[in-house]
């Protein structure tokens, strides 16, 4: 029997299981995506000049949960993300585009070379 890649033993011709009913591949884009949401936001909220808790007041909201949508610790329902947008003065998609321009930039920078030892020796 063979698998998508036609070879049976062809690790991407199988998905992995879904964990809690999702694939981890998703959830890890969908964290890193939430995360780069967050900076877009931040961004055009420090380019507007204004604080964590001036645009809270802005939407009706406290100033940690800016925080945490900043941090991408919570993913913005539709609803947010436009309010959002509109109170920063501008369109949801630009500031999706924005988002996605991070994730982009995160996805293709080089990695970070290891930390050396004190002994100068690299941890393999």
């Amino acid at each position: 029997m063979t698998g998508l890649g036609g070879n049976m033993h062809d690790i991407a011709a199988y998905p992995s299981p879904p964990i809690g009913g999702l694939n981890p591949c998703a959830v890890v884009r969908n964290m890193k995506l939430d995360r780069a949401f967050g900076r877009a936001v931040k961004d055009r909220r420090l380019d507007a000049g204004l604080t964590q808790a001036a645009f809270a007041e802005l939407l009706g909201m406290q100033s940690s949960a800016i925080g945490r949508l900043e941090r991408g610790i919570v993913s913005p329902s539709l609803d947010m993300v436009d309010r959002v947008a509109t109170a920063l003065g501008v369109t949801p998609s630009l500031l999706l585009q924005e988002a996605e321009a991070h994730l982009q930039r995160v996805t293709t920078s080089p990695t970070v070379p290891q930390r050396r030892k004190a002994d100068g020796h690299n941890r393999q």
